[in-house]
């Protein structure tokens, strides 16, 4: 009876992940543990995930607390980590915290690194390159109608903001001031 209720916990706890990891397309590292609550990706983390293709030295898939079929859970990112959108954004910092639920996120670097956006705006026929920098970034994704892939709807810089229009001949740079954010 102990073997079959055993079986049946790790079942229903593989099951569970399984179910929070299935937004995944793709899942690699050097290493991984699994404890019941969150699964560890140490080394080289590689993952595919419906908000895009994220990178990073380690991962934690954090699983939801209440165990709903469409709850995905939070990722916590450590060291080196970049997300790459589908639409060519690319988001690059120290460590990130994502909710996989409400797709918001806050991405941090520690001095003398900063948090890098770039991102793309329209001028006429081109895209131009924009770079944000900041020390800490607060982000909301989402699908907009009729697109396939997700967006950064919403980017908020905090601590030293800095743009920067990446235009072919020249940059030109905008210093934000910090009282204007407040």
């Amino acid at each position: 009876m102990k073997k079959v209720l055993f079986f049946l916990l790790c079942m229903t706890s593989t099951l569970y992940a399984d179910m929070a990891i299935s937004s995944f397309s793709s899942i690699k590292a050097k290493d991984m543990l699994y404890n019941g609550k969150e699964i560890t990706l140490i080394g080289d983390v590689y993952c595919k995930h419906k908000m895009g293709l994220i990178r990073c030295d380690k991962a934690y898939l954090i699983l939801p607390e209440e165990k709903k079929e469409k709850s995905s859970g939070k990722i916590l990112l450590l060291g080196n980590v970049k997300v790459e959108l589908e639409d060519g954004a690319v988001l690059e910092s120290d460590e990130a915290n994502m909710d996989c639920e409400t797709f918001e996120g806050e991405f941090d670097s520690k001095a003398p690194n900063k948090v890098t956006y770039t991102s793309f705006m329209q001028d006429g026929n081109k895209k131009v390159p924009l770079k944000t920098t900041s020390y800490s970034m607060k982000v909301k994704m989402k699908k907009e109608k009729g697109a396939s892939d997700y967006a950064f709807t919403e980017v908020q810089g905090q601590g030293a903001v800095s743009i920067e229009c990446l235009r072919e001949n020249a940059t030109q740079e905008i210093a934000v001031n910090e009282e204007s954010n407040k």
